[in-house]
């Protein structure tokens, strides 16, 4: 793989889109060295199935865009909202490795999902496909079960302070009509008020 150019998959619910996502994508294109990154929203990520509150796909994009709106190397990739259904990496790796041969695949998870990635879904054909890059979560430093299974998995531990914003905590401000300035860009603080305002 070495001299290929790197394609970066941000995968989320995006529940709302918070500047932690911010400095992490960037953070993550410059350490990697990505020619450019995907950011892949859910439609219904397939653990948090039981979960009826997710904010409607339609409005998690807009707010991705408008958070992402100025930085070029960044994209939204609608295909999972557009698929519908619950949302599984694999599928989307799989249809990405297709459509970008001459790319290696550089897909960003936090250390609390490395801990859980074995139970992913054909998780060992997700390894062939792409390189992992850990970015870490606090209370998850391992041990990682998928690297003693799996010990020739691609995996790249992202370095860096560990950003202490959340979507649920977001959400539970917003609730509160606490203020969202440093939690999240001016644009998405006033789309997410505006939505409130319409839902009454």
């Amino acid at each position: 793989m070495r001299g290929m150019q790197r394609l970066g998959i941000f995968g989320g619910t995006f529940d709302p889109v918070h500047n932690g996502h911010l400095v992490l994508a960037q953070e993550a294109l410059r350490h990697a060295r990505l020619e450019r990154m995907l950011l892949v929203p859910n439609a219904q990520p397939s653990h948090k199935r039981d979960r009826a509150d997710i904010l409607a796909a339609s409005l998690r994009l807009q707010l991705l865009e408008l958070a992402f709106a100025d930085l070029p190397k960044f994209s939204i990739d609608r295909r999972e909202i557009e698929r519908g259904g619950l949302s599984y990496s694999i599928d989307t790796v799989r249809e990405l490795h297709a459509e970008h041969p001459s790319h290696e695949l550089v897909f960003l998870i936090g250390s609390d999902s490395l801990a859980e990635l074995h139970r992913w879904r054909e998780v060992a054909t997700l390894l062939e496909l792409a390189v992992f890059l850990v970015h870490p979560r606090s209370g998850h430093t391992g041990p990682f079960p998928v690297l003693q299974q799996f010990p020739q998995a691609r995996v790249e531990f992202l370095s860096g302070p560990i950003i202490d914003i959340s979507s649920t905590l977001v959400r539970e401000r917003l609730a509160l009509g606490l203020p969202l300035r440093g939690y999240v860009p001016e644009s998405v603080e006033l789309a997410l008020r505006e939505h409130l305002d319409a839902c009454g």
